[in-house]
């Protein structure tokens, strides 16, 4: 799909930057490859950051949502059985009571988007729901061949750079990463961005890369930013968010930690000039040495 412009008729045009649909993180028209090792809850924090979006809920208690928005999730690895007690969980860990319609959920074991069938099933389904964000995960599903490989990633990104273009969502991309890369002497020599599994095409096709690590046993994760071109947000073009896992039998929910709290509510409670006592009883921070470590630090900026 080719627009054609003259050189006055471009200068003349009205072009849109994209409205926000997670202020700060996400807007209109852009994609986003979401990447994190197996078994570390990406899916869960995707389904999480859905719903929230779905129903207008700050994501993680930080990134404001203007209004609910309409989202296509293809999933295509959790059982039915399984990801249906998620959803369940997700929507008591945030305190949602309603139901709504926003949400649109599609299983399917694969989406081949380098083969006509799935092409036409994906456009078809764009076509009914119109969703303002789609989410494929995980994005090897999309695939018939390695990740690793120019000539299987390329037509892959190409369509859904073609189908964006033709409908206007915005693209959220679940990714495994590799093992990380050591030399010789058993040091790391990979930064983090470039951990992802397959084709530099991945790279060139998303406008940013998020990254996801949780230590399981602690059930602690940081969300970061590895990338982001454009429009940054308020929290710069590199970012990271401390959160945990509250993780009962009946309700889940990621929730950042007191200190990262702390970090985020910084410009509000700084001037208010509280105690460090008050500070840690107000974030739930238990040891008073955290809390003056936390506030020199941020002092310090502010300086």
């Amino acid at each position: 799909m080719v627009t054609r412009y003259t050189e006055p008729e471009y200068l003349e045009a009205t072009f849109t930057t994209g409205d926000p649909l997670i202020s700060g993180l996400l807007y209109e028209g852009r994609n986003t490859l979401f990447v994190a090792p197996r078994k570390h809850g990406k899916s869960v924090l995707t389904l999480q950051m859905a719903l929230c979006l779905a129903h207008g809920i700050p994501f993680l208690e930080h990134w404001p949502i203007p209004r609910p928005r309409k989202v296509l999730y293809y999933d295509f690895e959790n059982p039915d059985e399984e990801m249906q007690k998620t959803l369940r969980r997700l929507r008591r860990g945030l305190g949602v009571h309603e139901q709504t319609n926003r949400l649109v959920i599609r299983k399917a074991p694969y989406l081949r988007l380098s083969v006509e069938e799935g092409v036409q099933e994906l456009a078809s389904a764009l076509e009914q729901d119109r969703p303002d964000l789609l989410i494929l995960d995980p994005f090897y599903r999309l695939l018939v061949g390695s990740v690793n490989k120019d000539e299987v990633v390329g037509p892959v990104t190409g369509v859904l750079l073609y189908l964006r273009q033709k409908f206007g969502f915005s693209t959220w991309l679940p990714h495994h990463e590799h093992r990380l890369r050591k030399d010789q002497y058993g040091a790391d020599y990979e930064d983090m961005a470039d951990r992802f599994a397959g084709s530099w095409l991945l790279t060139a096709w998303c406008d940013t890369m998020l990254g996801f690590h949780m230590n399981v046993k602690k059930k602690q994760a940081a969300f970061s930013s590895h990338f982001s071109r454009g429009r940054p947000g308020p929290d710069g073009p590199e970012w990271s968010a401390d959160l945990m896992l509250n993780d009962t039998e009946e309700s889940l929910c990621f929730v950042p930690t007191g200190e990262q709290r702390l970090h985020w509510d910084w410009p509000r409670v700084g001037p208010m000039g509280l105690s460090l006592r008050q500070l840690g009883e107000m974030y739930g921070i238990i040891h008073p040495e955290q809390v003056r470590r936390i506030v020199d630090k941020l002092e310090k900026v502010d300086a």
